[in-house]
């Protein structure tokens, strides 16, 4: 992920994701293509990541003895690209994509534990607002 300065654009794409997604999920029609990580702020984008989610990412990648931004970057990425549950949700005009991720330990390369990145996208800017680690689906 590449990162934002204190003075940067919220606009300011740091990551591209590519998905695949296409159908009808809660009424809504959906034919995605992709969508950015920007810098965003408090409320929304890789800022309010850092700000509200952040410690339950470093808690993910320390059982696998990764960086955050790695473990984050490959869950977010294969919850977009491949998602096992897609779920609109009306309130905040989001689509919520999620799927398992397994971690693996970079040391012994074993399974050490499993996750489900939950990813919240607009459904108008296909913008990312926000992505989180979690015991369940979307």
């Amino acid at each position: 992920m590449g990162a934002c300065g204190i003075f940067g654009s919220s606009l300011k794409v740091i990551r591209a994701f590519k998905g695949r997604s296409q159908g009808h999920v809660g009424g809504k029609s959906i034919t995605y293509g992709g969508s950015n990580l920007t810098c965003g702020n408090e409320r929304w984008g890789y800022r309010h990541i850092l700000k509200r989610h952040l410690s339950e990412w470093q808690s993910r990648a320390a059982v696998a003895q990764e960086n955050w931004r790695d473990t984050g970057d490959y869950g977010i990425h294969w919850a977009l690209r491949d998602p096992d549950k897609i779920r609109y949700r009306a309130s905040d005009d989001t689509f919520c994509y999620s799927r398992k991720i397994l971690l693996i330990d970079n040391r012994t390369k074993e399974a050490v534990g499993s996750y489900y990145p939950k990813v919240s996208v607009a459904r108008v800017s296909h913008r990312v607002i926000t992505a989180y680690p979690s015991g369940a689906q979307c």
